[in-house]
Parts: structure tokens; C-alpha cells; sequence
């Protein structure tokens, strides 16, 4: 079964992505503070799918860019697409 696309947004082209940012965007973590929020580490792997989805907010993830992503960066994991789907509270 496929998932519906916000056709607004684009599929993620790995390809174009050369770095993981250090830091998360100021708008993200004030956003945090004034929740009470706790970002994952941005050195994680749930950090560095946060700060690319933090970066590129007009692209989407599937399972096959989420592998992509993971390998291109050597972000070991059993199930790349988690990294994506779950974040922390």
C-alpha cells in the first residue's frame, strides 16, 4: 500500500545533501526551550535525520532515501526509516 504525498513537498534527492548541519536551526530550539521540549543529541542518528528534515522542509523521506541517507553518512542502524519516523518527547 503506498502512502499518500503532500504534493506540495518532494522526495528527498540524497544525492544533493554533502553535510549534516551541527547545530539545529535557533527557530527549532527556541521552539524547544519554550515547550520544554528535549531535542535528541545532534550527533545521534535520530539527531542527524532531525536536522535534516529541520533543513530540508520542502522534501519528504521514503524507506529506500532514509537507507540512502544512512549509509551515504555511516549511520548504522537496524531500520533507517526509524531514525525518521520516531523522535523523542
Amino acid at each position: 500500500m503506498e502512502t499518500p504525498v503532500d504534493f506540495e513537498h518532494e522526495l528527498i534527492n540524497v544525492d544533493l545533501i554533502h553535510e549534516i548541519p551541527d547545530k539545529y536551526p535557533d527557530e527549532f530550539i527556541e521552539f524547544c526551550v519554550i515547550n520544554e521540549l528535549n531535542p535528541p543529541d545532534i550527533s545521534s542518528g535520530n539527531g542527524k535525520a532531525l536536522s535534516i528534515m529541520l533543513t530540508y522542509t520542502q522534501n519528504y523521506f521514503n524507506r529506500e532515501t532514509c537507507d540512502k541517507f544512512c549509509k551515504k553518512f555511516n549511520i548504522k542502524t537496524k531500520d533507517s526509516i526509524q531514525l525518521f519516523n520516531k523522535q523523542n518527547k
